[in-house]
């Protein structure tokens, strides 16, 4: 799943971090525009790679029992969920699909910064 995750991660770590520092007029406020850069970013990162491993390990199960259930549900196009819930293609998850590529990074830094 990492579709390339860790090069997007820090391009929008960048366009975060440019946002807030746009708004930096004094050392003090880039000491706090550092601080709501860790505390925001670290979330979505967080998020972001948690959810890379366990698609990571959804698709390349062992042969056997889970993966052939996976298989199951991938080829009756199912938006089902296999083992522990996750989608076995997260891509036919909308929410999922939004929440990752839908995040409007400017915009969240300027909510971080109110």
């Amino acid at each position: 799943m990492d579709r390339a995750q860790g090069a997007a991660q820090s391009i929008e770590d960048a366009a975060f971090l440019g946002q807030l520092c746009c708004s930096a007029g004094t050392i003090q406020d880039v000491f706090r525009a550092l601080h709501i850069f860790q505390m925001k970013r670290k979330e979505r990162t967080t998020t972001v790679g948690k959810r890379s491993l366990e698609i990571g390990r959804t698709w390349a199960l062992c042969d056997g029992p889970e993966q052939e259930t996976r298989d199951k549900v991938l080829r009756e196009g199912k938006c089902g969920v296999v083992g522990d819930g996750l989608y076995p293609n997260p891509f036919s998850d909308s929410g999922f699909v939004e929440w990752l590529y839908g995040n409007d990074v400017f915009e969240d830094a300027i909510r971080a910064l109110d």
